[in-house]
């Protein structure tokens, strides 16, 4: 409780734990482009939510953020600056690419909750379901039968990649207009 004397409760504690546990964002400079300064961003975000799983959770809700969140911010929208698009839209693109490393982390870090399944444990569950009655979810079970869905990579990458095709098709669109 002596911690109380000086932040106002709890809520600001864990914000001021998460700016301190993210440390500050990478160094984007010395790469060359666009993309690729946003999936380094992307992957060490993803490493800082491997390393402090409980900041998944402590950062699910619309919050004043501390500086060094705001640093991470700052560096995803900077890495976009030589997009060509406006602000607003390099802002959603940072939000569609912080959405997804978020998704992705919360399927495979290690949870401490008692009911969370890893993904082999999630696939075989569900095999055992679809198994009774294979003919109603037949894009289930050939998904499943081919062994995706079993925790077979860390889910990061391939969506990163479509994410990031999708900026590069908008950024090509506006340079044509």
């Amino acid at each position: 409780m002596a911690l109380y004397r000086h932040v106002p409760g709890k809520d600001e504690l864990v914000d001021l734990m998460v700016d301190t546990g993210i440390g500050p964002p990478p160094d984007l400079a010395a790469l060359p482009g666009w993309r690729e300064r946003l999936a380094a961003w992307a992957r060490a975000l993803w490493a800082v939510f491997h390393r402090h799983p409980w900041s998944l959770a402590a950062t699910n809700r619309l919050r004043v953020m501390g500086p060094l969140e705001l640093a991470w911010a700052d560096a995803a929208l900077a890495a976009l600056a030589d997009t060509g698009l406006p602000p607003a839209e390099r802002h959603r693109a940072f939000l569609v690419v912080l959405g997804h490393v978020r998704s992705a982390a919360q399927f495979s870090v290690r949870s401490n909750r008692a009911r969370s399944l890893s993904g082999p444990q999630w696939a075989a569950a569900t095999a055992t379901l679809i198994a009774r009655d294979p003919a109603r979810f037949p894009a289930l079970q050939a998904v499943l039968s081919t062994g995706t869905g079993t925790g077979d990579g860390d889910g990061l990458e391939f969506g990163l990649g479509v994410v990031l095709d999708g900026i590069a098709a908008l950024v090509a669109r506006r340079a044509q207009a």
